[in-house]
Parts: structure tokens; C-alpha cells; sequence
């Protein structure tokens, strides 16, 4: 048997390290709403179906630091919910 071909890490472009999707809600199946932050900013955009547009932008730094704590404490909160509930489940298998 041959050696396992291993994949090479895919480098992401200084424009990829600047922009980060924060959050994003389901509204239906062909909508939703992204937080994206880009650098400093965030900016709130619609998706309908692939047609995307800026809804609002919140480029005060410590409004958006203050609103990327909160998004990261609630990831984390989910995380470890989501955590005990696997452990849960496995305890009774």
C-alpha cells in the first residue's frame, strides 16, 4: 500500500486574514443576514438568493470590539453546550 497523499495547507491571502464572517442568521432557505468584519470595521449584509447588499456598518472601534466580545463569549457558551450535551448523550450508549 502506498503512502497517504497529504494535502498542502491552503495559504490565505492578506485580504482573506482581514475579512472574517462574525456571525450569520438563517432568515429562510434563499435569505440570510452576515456580520463580516473587515479590519476595524463591521458591516451587516443581506444575502437574497446570491444578491448581496450592505445593510449598515458599525466603524466606531469600540462598538465593534465590544460587539466582537460578545460574539465570541456567546460562541463560547454554545460551545460548551454543545459539549455537554455530546458528553451527556454518550454517557448513556
Amino acid at each position: 500500500m502506498g503512502r497517504p497523499k497529504v494535502l498542502p495547507k491552503r495559504r490565505r491571502s492578506p485580504f482573506q486574514r482581514a475579512m472574517k464572517i462574525l456571525s450569520r442568521l438563517v432568515i429562510s432557505p434563499k435569505q440570510q443576514l452576515l456580520m463580516i468584519q473587515i479590519g476595524r470595521r463591521i458591516v451587516v449584509v443581506g444575502d437574497a438568493g446570491g444578491q448581496m447588499s450592505p445593510l449598515s456598518e458599525i466603524t466606531d472601534s469600540d462598538e465593534a470590539a465590544a460587539l466582537v466580545a460578545q460574539l465570541a463569549d456567546e460562541k463560547s457558551h454554545q460551545s460548551s453546550k454543545d459539549s455537554a450535551l455530546c458528553s451527556s448523550h454518550r454517557s448513556k450508549l
